[in-house]
């Protein structure tokens, strides 16, 4: 089995010694490597990780002749469909949010897949040949003066069955903007809903709980609790969390109290930013432009005027 494993000289020294005279390690790798598909690079500054090599290797689908794009694939394109799925998948986990949008819909119900679903399949393919992304983990400094970010954001009804996209990306981050990646989603919401608030206020409650557990771990490791900021573009969720007022969908009435209450206990901030910096705007939607997001990932830095504005004012 192949173990990847960081830490400081203490970890170094207290476990890993243990670790290899208990274990046969038959081969170790620092700073350059490879490691089930990802190619790392570490120096001083931080680690970048890419896929390229993995993605390069990818193989199109091939499409029938003579046949339209609302044709219904037979068999042995289904399993050919599944089989690239499944390694899109990898990638979107490992190192391509950017990708999430587009693997989640042609995902959904391959049982009455079409021909367009392959097409989509293959042009996602092609994108990310020629759109190379290597993932920066830049070194932030003390943990200490770090933040978590959540943005998120969703697409109301934007799903064939009348679903809502949903989506977040979670960023470690210090109060200069330079930040790193942690977990990102981008799925079907959990319930179908009645309104652009609504889908949003899910999207959001399902990046604060995948926050909960980092902050969790983050005490266990570091003994810190870190600040939580979560990102929104939706003018309207922002006032409903900000006010008293009861919120007429009665189905929303729990979430919407659960974020004010996070809000009143001072466990998370939530700000309102614009679209064109809402980084997970295109983790919802189709034709949304992906280069703010592929930009932070390629150079673990934000330039989000509302966030370094909250930073500014928490510093005074």
């Amino acid at each position: 089995d192949d173990i990847v494993y960081s830490g400081t000289e203490v970890f170094e020294s207290r476990v890993m010694r243990k670790v290899r005279s208990t274990f046969l390690l038959s081969h170790e790798e620092l700073g350059t490597f490879k490691y089930i598909g990802l190619d790392l690079i570490q120096t001083t500054e931080g680690i970048t990780i890419s896929q390229d090599n993995y993605i390069q290797e990818l193989q199109e689908i091939e499409v029938p002749s003579h046949q339209y794009s609302e044709d219904k694939l037979n068999d042995n394109c289904k399993k050919s469909l599944k089989t690239v799925l499944g390694q899109l998948m990898w990638i979107f986990n490992q190192t391509r949010p950017d990708i999430g949008y587009e693997i989640c819909i042609s995902s959904t119900n391959i049982k009455n897949a079409t021909i367009n679903v392959i097409r989509t399949v293959n042009k996602v393919i092609k994108d990310i040949k020629y759109e190379k992304l290597d993932v920066y983990y830049p070194n932030l400094g003390s943990i200490e003066n770090c933040i978590l970010q959540v943005y998120s954001d969703a697409s109301y009804a934007n799903l064939s069955d009348g679903s809502s996209q949903g989506a977040f990306i979670i960023f470690l981050t210090n109060r200069r903007g330079v930040c790193l990646p942690l977990a990102w989603q981008s799925r079907k919401l959990r319930r179908v809903v009645r309104s652009t608030l609504a889908a949003e206020t899910l999207a959001l409650v399902e990046g604060i709980d995948a926050a909960g557990e980092i902050l969790a771990i983050v005490e266990e490791i570091h003994g810190v609790q870190l600040p939580l900021v979560c990102l929104i573009d939706n003018r309207s969720l922002f006032s409903a969390v900000q006010t008293t007022n009861v919120v007429q969908d009665r189905g929303l009435r729990v979430d919407i109290a659960f974020l004010r209450q996070k809000v009143e206990r001072h466990e998370l901030e939530i700000l309102w930013v614009e679209a064109k910096e809402q980084v997970a705007d295109s983790l919802t939607k189709r034709g949304a432009s992906k280069t703010l997001l592929r930009g932070v990932l390629k150079s673990g830095q934000l330039q989000n005027h509302s966030y370094l504005g909250w930073c500014n004012k928490t510093n005074e």
